[in-house]
């Protein structure tokens, strides 16, 4: 994963993020409705907070908490802060960090969230383990992570194709997302599997979304320039009518 890349697409997008990004705030919204009755809340941590949304929602959840939230996007970062002042809302901390690496102390928060972000880590399990260091004992990490059956049209459009699909994201699966917060000290992480086709209008229309999702980063197609515009009018030639695509989105919670 070049986080470079990753980074500056994402601060490319900041703008017009929510205005696309409906699904990833709806996944958001069902990650913050499964919290497990966490009373004494004090400190709320939103990791790849992105436009600032999930956070904004859980300022109204955990009422007087303090809410922090990180970003490694300086554009996400502005504008959630404007976000946030143009709300005249307070009791919000901001920064700009990678998740693999957060400014924060050990044992700090008594709850994170992280909705559709770890999948952009360059190893998922330091991800996770920095996420479990700045949870407090017996508090509670939420997040989402797209499973491996995300995007399986698109693979199989590509592959058909000739087209290379050097994909880099975490995808992961509930065997081994279980397995491995168990090795990180979670001793019985819940994990719901939900599985959701959306519709786009064509082929095209479907890669314009995942651009200004910025979910198209991360993906080497082996291609540039005119032969990638090229081979893809052509894809869409073929494939002009509605196109389906899977989401497997993994709901979990992971008790430190």
């Amino acid at each position: 994963m070049d986080k470079q890349k990753v980074r500056q697409h994402f601060s490319s997008i900041a703008t017009v993020y929510d205005k696309f990004a409906s699904p990833q705030k709806k996944w958001g919204d069902k990650l913050s409705s499964s919290i497990a009755n966490d009373t004494g809340v004090k400190t709320v941590l939103d990791i790849g907070m992105g436009t600032g949304c999930l956070a904004i929602e859980l300022s109204k959840i955990f009422k007087g908490a303090k809410i922090y939230g990180c970003d490694f996007s300086t554009s996400m970062v502005e504008y959630a802060k404007d976000k946030i002042k143009k709300a005249k809302l307070s009791n919000f901390v901001f920064a700009e960090s990678d998740f693999e690496n957060m400014p924060y102390k050990d044992n700090y928060f008594d709850i994170a969230f992280s909705n559709m972000s770890l999948h952009w880590s360059s190893n998922l399990k330091t991800a996770l383990k920095e996420a479990l260091r700045v949870v407090k004992k017996e508090g509670n990490f939420y997040f989402t992570i797209p499973g491996k059956n995300t995007l399986q049209e698109i693979k199989k459009l590509f592959e058909e194709n000739s087209i290379n699909w050097g994909a880099t994201h975490n995808f992961t699966d509930k065997k081994s997302l279980t397995s491995l917060l168990k090795e990180l000290g979670c001793e019985n992480p819940a994990l719901e599997v939900s599985e959701e086709k959306i519709s786009f209008k064509d082929f095209l229309s479907f890669l314009n979304w995942l651009k200004l999702t910025g979910a198209n980063t991360g993906v080497d197609t082996g291609l540039n320039g005119l032969s990638t515009g090229k081979k893809l009018i052509a894809l869409n030639k073929k494939n002009n009518s509605k196109f389906d695509v899977t989401f497997e989105i993994l709901f979990v919670r992971a008790r430190k």
